[in-house]
């Protein structure tokens, strides 16, 4: 098995601590592991979409800056709503359009540090 070296904030070391704890893996390299193929198979599925689509996207953050995000993906955002739930930022948008951007949004908004959550629910 290839070995690899990564830094995470304190925050994030937290939360992994927290889901091996609750979840009763063994070691953080196999949380790693198994959110990795979780990502991956959420990839894979979104990656067979094509066309146009439409749905959801319900994005939690803290106070992420997304506003550039929002003006580069205007074409496909059609409507915004925003909330305040606790601590964080909850985001609705709805989103029509070409798979290819929809996607790209999605990737975006999943490397912005400040972003804890994306989901995109859709045909």
């Amino acid at each position: 098995m290839t070995i690899i070296s990564m830094s995470i904030n304190d925050k994030l070391l937290e939360d992994l601590e927290n889901v091996k704890e609750g979840l009763g893996f063994s070691g953080r390299s196999e949380v790693i592991r198994a959110a990795l193929r979780s990502f991956v198979s959420d990839y894979k599925s979104k990656e067979v979409v094509q066309g146009e689509v439409g749905g959801a996207l319900v994005v939690i953050h803290s106070e992420a800056d997304i506003e550039k995000l929002k003006h580069d993906f205007s074409s496909v955002i059609k409507t915004q709503v925003h909330n305040h739930v606790e601590d964080k930022c909850l985001e609705l948008f709805v989103v029509a359009g070409s798979s290819k951007k929809i996607n790209s949004l999605v990737l975006e908004l999943k490397k912005i540090d400040e972003v804890s959550s994306v989901n995109f629910i859709g045909n």
